[in-house]
């Protein structure tokens, strides 16, 4: 891939090639998509920040701002009812995880407290999982959770840390619909030091012979 990267989609059963979404000089990145399947909500980097925006799948398919600040809001994720979207901002030096109203108006809920970034909503719509910092150890984060009730109004519980995270775990994460498992994706040991150059001049003949 050259130049920023661009959202594509495909179908799951294959049988058709990539579709393009996005097009222009910025950097975009899937975050959410509505329960409908009809919106997608993606991150938009550009002029030095990262923002919020919409793009109507069914439609002209053209971003539309949904929170556009002088910040950086990233790692956006729908309630289970569409209602609301979670996210982590910066605005207060450190990334905290926020809420607020879908597709709006209305303000934002703090959602963390101690830090907080990549949040994820249980299936059940009652729970927002996050990573936050482990205290008293600066290289080593862990998950926290948080209760909430929907509604006109978002009520936030206090902030639990769940577990500890290794150095070998990604920052992505999804959560199990029970809300009893974390799935992540563990790098090996030598991948934080090992880095190697492979030449394979005949890829091509040996990808055709490979059985299929």
């Amino acid at each position: 891939m050259h130049g920023d990267p661009k959202i594509f989609r495909i179908a799951a059963g294959g049988g058709s090639p990539p579709e393009q979404l996005t097009t222009g000089a910025h950097w975009d990145g899937p975050d959410a998509i509505t329960p409908d399947g009809r919106v997608l909500l993606l991150e938009h980097a550009f002029t030095g920040n990262i923002d919020l925006v919409t793009l109507d799948l069914g439609g002209d398919r053209v971003p539309r701002p949904f929170l556009v600040t002088p910040m950086f809001e990233t790692g956006a994720d729908l309630s289970p009812d569409g209602r609301w979207v979670s996210y982590s901002a910066n605005y207060e030096g450190d990334f905290e995880v926020y809420a607020r109203p879908y597709p709006g108006p209305g303000g934002q809920v703090r959602v963390s407290t101690g830090g907080g970034y990549m949040p994820r909503w249980s299936a059940r719509g009652d729970e927002v999982f996050f990573r936050c910092p482990q205290p008293g150890a600066a290289t080593v984060e862990a998950v926290c959770a948080v209760t909430v009730q929907g509604g006109p109004q978002l009520t936030v519980g206090p902030t639990r840390r769940l577990f500890a995270l290794d150095q070998g775990l990604t920052g992505d994460f999804t959560v199990s619909p029970d809300g009893a498992s974390f799935y992540m994706v563990r790098f090996p040991p030598e991948a934080a030091t090992e880095r190697r150059i492979v030449y394979a001049p005949s890829w091509i003949e040996e990808l055709a012979a490979t059985p299929q």
